[in-house]
């Protein structure tokens, strides 16, 4: 019977996994069809331990912890390819070749490759949340405080377009598919929500509702009659249906989705006219739009949600993050609450992989003999301290969302180390962008990679120039930082250096916001208190420096017993990064070295009259809260 199964018998088919280039040869591909007599992959009868849903015929394989890895290295799946269904001992095992992204260099160039942020805007308070419109080049930003702002995107950088200020508070905001439409919503109970014609950088209506809201999603796809917002209920899976050009509900009645507990995301298919929803338990489902039910048989390989894996974040007890759906709809990725990313095949509701992107996933490439894309010891003991705080904090924390990119093979998201590009074909990590900015911590982004047309208003402003340069691509990540009121721009080009003879100059940092009362009198409080001086003396000549005693008293103390001791006598700069920072005060010269003039360590002084929130600001150099020594940084 074997010989015969492998000579040609017919033999049940597995559902094809999402490859476009229908490699059957990759790893990654469908699984071997079982051997005969065995159950069907993904049958009601197989009821295997796995966390993931029904195992292949043979063993379960358990997802593996990707690792980083050069180009000499194997790639390795998150989920683990099913096992042949029989080995025959020995015989050798033949190596399947992993084929990697069809013009991988190609699509790379379409994407930001910088390891520094190139620019970065002001809100009035923390931004949480960035969002992108591709066709109209409509940059959104939301801030804590209640704060909207619409930005246009320029052939190089952004431009302020309108602010709003939508909201009293905090609030969430949700893009059309087609990035013609936003809507916003607040997380207190004021019930209502704004919508807003994205083109026109106008609010266009106010839903006045009779509920307290919970997730959203525009519903519509590009053949619809009209746009559609769904709302489901905070505390009941109950969706209700609005034109966002009326204030009047669709239908008589809301819809109720097929869901145990209430929803927290949703996210449309637009190919598939289909939504992905999660509840608050993890279970994910499948509905239409139209008919609110599980798509027919012509959109899904299945019929019944047990021959799926969409259990998978429930039997693991994961909370979910966000949803992404990419671009031709075969797939979509979870973020979990666990740290990994779950990546699933939409028609077959199959895991496709699973990546490991918790914390204890880079503790251990730092403790690894792996040297690509491993920090400084100081330097990751900082963003550990971060890392703490986030998972600490009891308020509210950006969303940590991952997107695709528009080929939908590279998946970007904000990790300890930076912004991660990963392969998915190859499960490699391909670049970090931002990864120097020690002192941020990359949250929620938005990935722009479309192109700017010249309108006539631009060619009479800048002259034939603009179009030239419009018609380049312009890749630019945008991202929110972890407690700060700005967002950055990572792109393909480096940070501009500020202009020495301006004093009036910000670098890379704009100050585009009026400062507060507060901030005025702070910034006057600084700048009269008492400082002394000291001279750096260097091999490219003498820095200037005010110390500030009366505000960080042991800080000053411990520097100047060092200087006059002749402690940093003869150190070198052993840490240089071009345009951003230099940093010194280590004996062994190379950054893990240095203790406080009493021995030891010492702790943090803040004060709110003095911030590390401009360049030329000298502060000491620490592994977390607590552990300043010797070591600073410009």
């Amino acid at each position: 019977l074997q010989f015969l199964y492998l000579i040609g018998v017919p033999a049940p088919l597995s559902p094809p996994m999402p490859n476009d280039d229908d490699d059957s040869s990759s790893d990654f591909g469908p699984a071997p069809a079982p051997a005969p007599g065995a159950a069907a992959p993904g049958g009601d009868a197989d009821d295997s331990s796995s966390d993931f849903g029904p195992a292949p015929a043979a063993a379960p394989a358990a997802p593996v912890k990707r690792k980083e890895m050069d180009e000499t290295d194997e790639p390795q799946a998150g989920a683990a390819p099913a096992a042949p269904a029989e080995e025959q001992p020995g015989k050798p095992v033949k190596k399947r070749k992993v084929t990697d992204v069809p013009h991988k260099q190609l699509l790379l160039d379409e994407l930001p490759d910088q390891e520094l942020y190139e620019r970065s805007f002001m809100h009035r308070d923390v931004v949480s949340q960035v969002l992108v419109a591709q066709a109209s080049g409509f940059i959104v930003t939301c801030s804590v405080e209640g704060g909207l702002k619409f930005w246009k995107k320029a052939p190089k950088g952004i431009i302020h377009v309108k602010t709003y200020r939508p909201h009293m508070g905090l609030f969430s905001a949700v893009l059309s598919s087609d990035g013609a439409w936003l809507a916003t919503m607040a997380y207190s109970a004021d019930r209502v929500v704004k919508v807003f014609d994205v083109a026109n950088f106008d609010m266009i209506n106010m839903l006045s509702l009779k509920f307290a809201p919970g997730a959203m999603e525009w519903l519509h796809t590009r053949d619809s009659a009209g746009p559609r917002l769904g709302i489901v209920e905070a505390t009941e899976p109950k969706l209700h249906v609005f034109d966002p050009q009326d204030v009047d509900e669709l239908f008589d009645a809301p819809k109720r989705l097929n869901h145990a507990g209430r929803v927290v995301a949703m996210k449309l298919n637009p190919v598939a006219r289909a939504v992905v929803s999660v509840d608050a338990n993890g279970v994910i489902d499948y509905w239409d739009t139209t008919t609110f039910e599980l798509p027919d048989s012509a959109v899904l390989g299945f019929t019944r949600k047990l021959q799926t894996d969409l259990f998978a974040l429930a039997k693991k007890k994961v909370k979910v993050r966000s949803l992404a759906v990419r671009g031709d709809g075969k797939l979509f990725v979870v973020s979990g609450a666990d740290g990994h990313l779950y990546l699933f095949t939409f028609a077959t509701g199959k895991l496709y992989r699973v990546y490991n992107e918790s914390l204890g996933h880079y503790v251990d490439l730092q403790k690894s003999d792996s040297t690509k894309f491993k920090l400084e010891a100081i330097d990751f003991g900082k963003r550990m301290a971060t890392e703490n705080d986030i998972s600490g904090c009891d308020g509210f924390v950006p969303t940590q969302n991952v997107v695709f990119d528009e080929s939908g093979w590279f998946l970007v998201f904000g990790t300890v180390l930076g912004v991660n590009v990963l392969n998915i074909k190859t499960n490699v990590l391909e670049r970090v962008l931002g990864r120097f900015e020690s002192t941020e911590r990359f949250l929620n982004i938005a990935l722009y990679q479309g192109k700017q047309a010249a309108t006539q208003q631009l060619q009479q402003q800048l002259g034939q120039k603009i179009i030239e340069d419009a018609k380049k691509p312009d890749p630019t990540v945008f991202a929110t930082s972890w407690r700060r009121g700005r967002f950055y721009m990572l792109t393909r080009r480096e940070p501009e250096d500020a202009d020495a003879a301006d004093p009036n100059a910000t670098g890379r940092d704009v100050f585009n916001e009026k400062p507060s009362s507060e901030d005025v009198a702070l910034l006057t409080s600084a700048k009269t208190s008492s400082a002394a001086t000291a001279i750096m003396r260097t091999t490219l000549g003498d820095i200037h420096l005010h110390l500030y005693g009366e505000d960080t008293p042991k800080t000053v103390e411990n520097f100047t017993g060092h200087a006059r001791a002749g402690y940093y006598n003869g150190l070198t700069f052993h840490r240089v990064i071009k345009g951003f920072m230099v940093q010194t005060g280590c004996p062994e010269g190379d950054g893990t070295g240095g203790e406080s003039i009493w021995g030891g360590q010492f702790e943090d002084e803040f004060t709110p009259k003095l911030r590390h929130d401009r360049p030329f600001t000298l502060s000491m150099a620490n592994a977390g809260p607590g552990t300043n020594g010797s070591q600073f940084f410009i």
